[in-house]
């Protein structure tokens, strides 16, 4: 009979089978519904029935192994499997006495497994699997059925971990895998990892184990785990079934990592409705058939018991239960800070799992620092490490050190991961010493980017930033020397304690070739991958030069591989320089001019030339509508000038960061993701060496008014307004502080005075009294020189509040009796009654005696003035 199915056997035969299934599917209908069979009857019946579901139950192992949902109707030019739940059953002797699902639930837990390792068990890397965009599509099905769900996602996937969360579930689950499988000899495996991200290989019969007391439902959304073979556990999938798992679903093929969430997505989405397991995976190959119809007869369910319906709940009834629960086991990293790197992880598997080990398995305070050239990749590795290590840690956090922020920005940000009120102490060192021990009393992980802003600042002898700088320096080493990890980016060795250096080279050769590719877009397939490694070689494998190369090979479509190639070896024949012992470093200053000479010869490459040059007057991460007039080189005319720039501004920022000269941060919305751009740090030097002398004026010019425009946005002249009506306008302001900051130094004049007002509220916001208070301080001393005597009474009145909100109450009543002497010097009867109105507010917060007392301190009068006693 075998032979008579034409199943493929031969490379040829299974690659015709690949590119056009019907043709051996047909052959397997015959085989299942044969002309005038009894079994045709039975199908042709079945097809007029509202609900149709075939279970197979196949005694021999040989008819086993021939995955028959790929039968064809040719009469109905359909897969069986498109119109019928199609279910394999055990056949009768191998049923076990148990296998039944609840069919009445109150709640249903869902154990998703990511097993993501970053090595393959000889050590070479693993393609990462994209297991979030999974989890997050069934999650959002389940969420929007309002189906009472607990959702549990297990990371690190380690068999410990499995076995530990396991005793969570005592009244039944659904366990779902995600990751690698494979079919060996010795039968199926399942790679989990290990805490560091190395693979560790669990046998099917170790699996089996483990869930098929608990779980209703396998799902097993990993390559070859429903093969069919003949040695033991080598069908996991059935496996499951056999050990009592009433349903379990498997892959008889190596699944495309792109069509998981689509076939795990449409399976919950129809199973949280109220359908059975046999529909849903209906469901789910009708949502991978329009992908590739290939993988139509992937999924192979298995059933203990053909009669089992497989359903959750009563066919009529809704949930007992209602709503989807998430039950986190670990808090997710806060990498809000960081950069999207523009590709995924390619080639950096083993320097993660070297610094996973280090950050996991030193046994004294550490620091690791990835150290490298600029542009080498340190920040996307640094971003990596906190999102895969952030489950062994009970906090993780990246902080930014690139501009340089202070001591108290530094703990406002660390106050609102801990979603403390901010700031949590009257005093920076009472703060400190309060955010210390929240943090060392945990498992801490910080990721520090860009340290060498820090240590530069540390050689500026006498100023600010030099004692900025210092605080900072001592806070992180405190930190580190009782107990927080620390993960560092930097140029240069941090003198942190117990430093470990990792020293981040360029791509080898595969990984550079690949990387390319990615960055060369659709014009990827126009290069061989011999040609993508030999561009690679010719830059050293550094990440950043490929990108800026990649955009000009993606945007050349008059260049073929062999001139592209001539081009770069040509152009960097003379600035090759050794980097390392066996590496090569070439400059990325050849690399962005090659970029830049590669714009479009038109109006359109003009403008980006340009443009990149006066973007780099912004420090920090901006909107594109904050650059529009730098962009444009003047401030807008009207309302139809401001969109015109606007739209422009738009295209050009999409337009630099598609070449690689711009960074992206993103910050997701509800429906959409808002995305802010940075010229990368790498290539501001580079860009400001370009800028032409007479367009610096309209720079300084359009980004002082650009800062003024978002700090007086941001200010809330209303209770609801500013920064308190929108998030995203609040962490706009908060990553544009720099900016803002580096604009108020500009001038001084009644603007300057204006936006140091808006920004010290902003910094008082965000945790930063003390920045406050010299902000208010400086927007005093200008309106003094200014003879604003009346603005500056406004500056102390408002310094006097700011501290009154953060408990320092006798230094607020000294700024506003200070601000009120001023008005009652100008005779200024309207505002004098404002600030009584606020002094008497004041009064009835603290209450009378405290408010005595307070008043004999500042004034050194035990009497109360009339308005007040």
């Amino acid at each position: 009979m075998l032979a008579d199915l034409h199943w493929p056997q031969t490379d040829a035969q299974i690659k015709s089978f690949v590119s056009n299934p019907r043709e051996v599917g047909a052959n397997l209908f015959q085989a299942l519904f044969k002309d005038d069979s009894p079994a045709q009857t039975e199908f042709d019946a079945l097809s007029k029935q509202s609900e149709r579901t075939i279970a197979l139950a196949l005694e021999s192992p040989e008819l086993d192994g021939i995955a028959w949902e790929y039968a064809y109707n040719q009469a109905k030019e359909e897969y069986v499997v498109e119109d019928c739940a199609f279910v394999r059953a055990l056949p009768e002797k191998e049923r076990p006495a148990n296998g039944r699902m609840k069919n009445e639930v109150e709640r249903v837990p869902l154990l998703f497994i990511p097993a993501n390792p970053l090595v393959d068990l000889s050590g070479e890397p693993l393609r990462a699997l994209d297991e979030e965009k999974e989890w997050q599509t069934m999650k959002g099905f389940i969420e929007k059925s309002n189906a009472p769900f607990d959702l549990i996602e297990l990371r690190p996937a380690t068999p410990e971990a499995l076995q530990s969360v396991m005793a969570r579930f005592q009244h039944g689950m659904i366990a779902h895998f995600s990751g690698h499988g494979a079919a060996t000899k010795d039968g199926t495996m399942l790679l989990f990892e290990r805490e560091n991200g190395a693979s560790n290989p669990l046998a099917a019969r170790e699996f089996v184990r483990e869930i098929k007391d608990k779980a209703w439902i396998g799902f097993l959304s990993a390559c070859q785990s429903a093969v069919a073979e003949r040695t033991e556990f080598s069908n996991l999938a059935r496996e499951l079934a056999k050990a009592g798992v009433p349903f379990a679903l498997g892959m008889q093929f190596n699944l495309p990592d792109p069509f998981a969430p689509n076939i795990s997505g449409q399976f919950y989405n129809y199973l949280a409705h109220g359908h059975a397991a046999p529909e849903a995976a209906r469901q789910a190959r009708r949502a991978v058939k329009r992908e590739n119809e290939f993988y139509v007869g992937m999924i192979a369910l298995y059933a203990a018991h053909p009669d089992e319906v497989g359903i959750l709940r009563q066919a009529q009834d809704s949930w007992r239960g209602s709503g989807a629960q998430t039950h986190d086991l670990f808090r997710p990293a806060d990498v809000n800070g960081l950069p999207s790197p523009a590709s995924g992880l390619i080639g950096r598997q083993r320097e993660l799992m070297r610094i996973g080990t280090q950050l996991l398995e030193g046994k004294k305070p550490q620091t690791v620092t990835l150290h490298g050239a600029g542009g080498i990749g340190k920040t996307a590795l640094l971003r990596e490490t906190l999102l895969r290590f952030a489950p062994s840690f009970d906090l993780t956090l990246a902080i930014g050190l690139d501009p340089l922020p202070s001591l108290e920005s530094v703990l406002g940000q660390i106050e609102k991961f801990l979603e403390w009120k901010s700031p949590c102490a009257d005093e920076t060192r009472e703060r400190e010493a309060l955010v210390r021990e929240a943090l060392t009393k945990a498992r801490t992980l910080l990721g520090l980017d860009n340290f060498e802003t820090l240590n530069h600042a540390l050689n500026e002898e006498g100023s600010e930033n030099e004692n900025t700088a210092k605080s900072l320096h001592e806070f992180f080493s405190g930190l580190c020397a009782e107990g927080v990890r620390l993960c560092v980016t930097s140029r240069e060795p941090t003198d942190l304690p117990s430093e470990e250096l990792v020293e981040i080279y360029g791509l080898e050769e595969t990984y550079g070739g690949s990387l390319f590719r990615e960055f060369a877009g659709s014009r990827k397939d126009t290069l061989s991958e011999a040609q993508a490694q030999e561009t690679s070689a010719a830059v050293g494998g550094h990440p950043l030069a490929l990108q800026l190369l990649g955009a000009v090979y993606k945007n050349r479509a008059d260049l073929n591989p062999k001139e592209f190639l001539s081009q770069i070896q040509s152009l960097l024949a003379e600035t090759r320089n050794k980097w390392g012992k066996t590496k090569r470093h070439i400059s990325l200053e050849e690399c962005f001019a090659f970029s830049l000479d590669n714009l479009p010869k038109n109006e359109e490459g003009k403008e980006l030339q340009i443009g990149i040059s006066r973007l780099s007057v912004f420090v920090s991460f901006f909107a594109a509508y904050m650059v529009a007039p730098t962009l444009a080189g003047k401030w807008p005319e009207d309302e139809s000038d401001d969109e015109s720039q606007q739209r422009a501004a738009q295209k050009s920022v999409h337009a630099l960061w598609e070449r690689g000269l711009l960074e992206r941060l993103t910050l997701p919305l509800q429906n959409e993701n808002f995305y802010l751009y940075r010229l990368h740090p790498a290539l501001g030097q580079f860009a400001a060496d370009r800028v032409l002398p007479e367009d610096l004026p309209a720079m300084q010019e359009t980004h002082f008014r650009a800062m003024r425009q978002l700090a007086s946005r941001s200010y809330p002249t209303s209770e609801g307004g500013g920064i308190y009506g929108s998030p995203l306008r609040s962490t706009i302001a908060r990553v544009a502080m720099p900016d803002m900051l580096k604009a108020a130094q500009l001038k001084q004049d009644q603007e300057t005075s204006t936006l140091l007002y808006h920004l010290a509220f902003l910094n008082t916001h965000f945790g930063d009294l003390d920045g406050a208070m010299k902000l208010y301080q400086q927007a005093r001393e200008i309106l003094e020189g200014l003879g604003d005597l009346k603005g500056k009474s406004a500056t102390l009145i408002n310094m006097g509040v700011a501290l009154f909100q953060n408990d320092r109450h006798a230094e607020s009543l000294s700024a506003i009796l200070s601000g009120l002497q001023i008005l009652i010097q100008l005779g200024a009867k309207l505002d004098i009654e404002t600030v009584i109105g606020l002094l008497r507010q004041f009064q009835q917060a603290v209450g009378a005696e405290a408010f005595a007392q307070l008043w004999k301190q500042v004034t050194d009068s035990e009497e109360l003035p009339e308005w007040l006693a």
